[in-house]
């Protein structure tokens, strides 16, 4: 999720825990596992940006997607470097990005990958070759779900979005859902829809998916909004996608 207007951050204060009970001497955020997905939560967006930037390129950038851009190549990869007020991901995404990475890890990218995964595994120094070319993935330690979402504590705009990116990895009829309210825009509605996620450097892959969080959650500031589509229709694509009960997977 890209950022909204910028805000001031909001730091942990010195000397105190943060929710969860981790010192602020510790990683920057703290992981609760939800009965559907897991929640990284941050003290500052600056902090989640250092943590999840390149991975979150790697999933949805409509340049990077797919793409290992490493950390010496990453300042000039993209310019402006996109920035995020949310993270979302499946599991196995992350893990791929890692499996790429190997070694190529800022200390924050590193701390997030060691809280949600096992170590890689280690190759001795007399392996042959082709061993330190490609190592096995590494795996997910007990309890992290094959969801993962993250944000800046406090911050319930983008939880909400965020949620909406669960729900629609897990939940087939939600997707079916949300591939119906794609379908009703008329062709200009939709052609204002991609440009705008264009801009915001979303892979047409994510379109539909960014579409239903975004309506579900913040029809009305949309960015989409005065191009050729009324108040009215995001309402009415809202009680669509909104309809449906997800209670079960929260």
């Amino acid at each position: 999720m890209p950022p909204r207007k910028k805000a001031p951050e909001q730091h942990s204060q010195p000397g105190k825990a943060r929710q969860g009970g981790t010192p602020t001497g510790g990683p920057p955020f703290v992981v609760r596992q939800e009965k559907s997905y897991t929640l990284l939560l941050f003290d500052t967006e600056s902090q989640l940006n250092a943590a999840l930037c390149r991975p979150a390129a790697f999933y949805e950038h409509f340049q990077l997607m797919g793409q290992y851009t490493s950390r010496a190549d990453w300042p000039n990869a993209c310019r402006p470097p996109p920035r995020y007020c949310g993270f979302n991901a499946p599991l196995a995404d992350l893990i791929e990005w890692a499996r790429c990475a190997r070694q190529d890890l800022a200390p924050e990218e590193a701390q997030v990958l060691d809280a949600l995964l096992h170590p890689a595994p280690f190759v001795p120094d007399s392996a042959p070759e082709h061993l330190h070319e490609w190592t096995p993935p590494r795996q997910p330690r007990p309890g992290i779900r094959s969801y993962v979402i993250a944000l800046v504590a406090g911050d319930r705009v983008a939880l909400a979005h965020e949620l909406r990116h669960v729900v629609f990895f897990l939940d087939p009829e939600y997707r079916e859902l949300s591939e119906r309210a794609w379908r009703e825009l008329t062709p200009e509605e939709r052609a204002a829809v991609e440009v705008d996620f264009l801009n915001r450097r979303y892979h047409p892959r994510h379109h539909i998916d960014e579409f239903q969080a975004y309506i579900a959650t913040e029809p009305f500031t949309f960015p989409a909004k005065g191009r050729n589509f009324p108040p009215a229709k995001m309402r009415t694509l809202q009680l669509l996608l909104t309809q449906r009960d997800v209670s079960a997977l929260f």
